[in-house]
């Protein structure tokens, strides 16, 4: 993450958010650090760099938020089961959870365990990636973003698969919840 040095009053409504890269020199020597244009010293760098006490911005594209998924727009096959703490589960290989959506990006948030599995990762009908839920711990924050995507109307389908990590004690995929950056384009 990178954030914006504050000594200055905030900068953000005058940068030009949709040409952002354009304003913005690499700093030689310095990785991941800009020198913003329109600010003349003013240097965009990652925020570990920041000493306590050092003022900073950091700035979120308020135009492209994350929207949650409501679980009924979610299609599960009847392997899926509810259990607690929003948890949607399967550990049946083939068993598979769809969604269609309109937008740019997706993500999906679930938990690792020491009973994970794998899953195979479709966007419109080809496989992307696998990703294997095990973890030597349990109930383990995941999350997976899809960036990129033109704009329209894009399908995930996630399909829980007969392999795992050796050390797992199952094979057990979830899914908390998907979320989402909308438009509101026409194909």
């Amino acid at each position: 993450m990178l954030a914006l040095e504050g000594r200055m009053p905030n900068p953000g409504r005058r940068l030009d958010w949709d040409r952002l890269s354009a304003s913005l020199t690499p700093v030689a020597g310095r990785p991941f650090t800009y020198r913003v244009k329109e600010f003349g010293d003013a240097l965009l760098r990652p925020l570990h760099e920041f000493e306590r006490g050092e003022p900073y911005y950091v700035y979120f594209d308020p135009a492209r938020p994350w929207t949650r998924i409501a679980g009924q727009d979610v299609q599960f096959s009847p392997e899926w089961k509810h259990v607690a703490g929003g948890l949607h589960v399967s550990a049946q290989p083939g068993a598979w959870i769809e969604h269609s959506f309109r937008g740019t990006a997706i993500r999906w948030v679930g938990r690792k365990f020491d009973d994970g599995g794998t899953a195979k990762v479709m966007l419109d009908g080809r496989q992307v990636e696998t990703i294997d839920l095990y973890a030597s711990g349990r109930n383990l924050f995941f999350q997976r973003d899809f960036k990129d995507l033109a704009p329209g109307i894009h399908t995930i389908r996630i399909v829980v698969q007969p392999e795992k990590h050796a050390e797992s004690r199952g094979q057990f995929v979830n899914l908390i919840r998907f979320e989402a950056i909308l438009d509101d384009t026409r194909p």
